[in-house]
């Protein structure tokens, strides 16, 4: 999740770049921006509205570029400060607005520890609330892990706003409880423990991945996890 092993992001970053070429060549003149020039005069006078509101649950949230939108949504313990440190904002921001997100409970968005606050239409919900605080009508989407999950829920809730979607390390199945509750269980002990843990499985990470996994809030992240699954049917 989060895209924590920088070699395989990599990989993931290319054929991204490789499949949004070919989506701009055949649809870039297909997306709607309502509204698009009071968003690009909010980034020239350096004024941001940081923050879209779902039901009383801030959102946080980072433009960059110009051009078609693409929303990316990051992966779980992550933030859309990954998306930066592993290139994909260099990389795709001369060719589309990108619209990066901190899902609930992730980054700068609000935490909340209701297993039901966490449910995949609200996580789309979300994506929903950022692109009408930007008067957006309809964007592409890249998500990943978790990110990748709230794309089959765009599927399934909300495909009328999305022009494509990308979905890496992430599929529409049913997953075993197991792999959840183990994760929860390492939470229970704290983020250091979590951390410890990761790196053990995995060796050492980069300095700013741990700061970022050690400021999780890790009762918010238990509850994300004991969140109902959402995707019955969508096979």
């Amino acid at each position: 999740d989060g895209l924590g092993i920088v070699p395989a992001s990599i990989k993931f970053l290319l054929l991204t770049c490789n499949i949004l070429s070919d989506i701009t060549l055949r649809s870039q003149a297909t997306h709607t921006r309502i509204g698009s020039g009071l968003d690009n005069s909010f980034r020239e006078e350096g004024i941001r509205m940081p923050y879209a509101n779902n039901h009383s649950v801030r959102i946080h949230y980072q433009v960059e570029g110009e051009g078609p939108p693409l929303v990316l949504q990051h992966g779980f313990t992550s933030s859309l400060q990954n998306w930066y440190a592993y290139g994909y904002v260099a990389a795709l921001r001369q060719n589309y607005q990108l619209i990066l997100i901190d899902a609930r409970g992730h980054g700068q968005s609000d935490k909340l520890y209701d297993p039901q606050a966490y449910a995949l239409q609200h996580r789309v919900e979300d994506v929903l609330a950022v692109l009408d605080a930007l008067r957006i009508d309809n964007a592409h989407y890249l998500g990943y892990s978790m990110g990748g999950r709230i794309g089959f829920g765009i599927v399934k809730y909300h495909p009328e706003r999305f022009l494509s979607l990308i979905i890496g390390g992430m599929h529409p199945y049913d997953s075993s409880s197991e792999s959840a509750e183990a994760r929860i269980a390492l939470l229970q002990q704290g983020m250091a423990a979590y951390v410890a843990d990761t790196e053990a499985q995995s060796g050492p990470m980069m300095p700013a991945r741990k700061a970022w996994l050690l400021a999780n809030d890790s009762a918010a992240l238990i509850a994300s996890l004991r969140a109902p699954r959402g995707l019955a049917g969508i096979e």
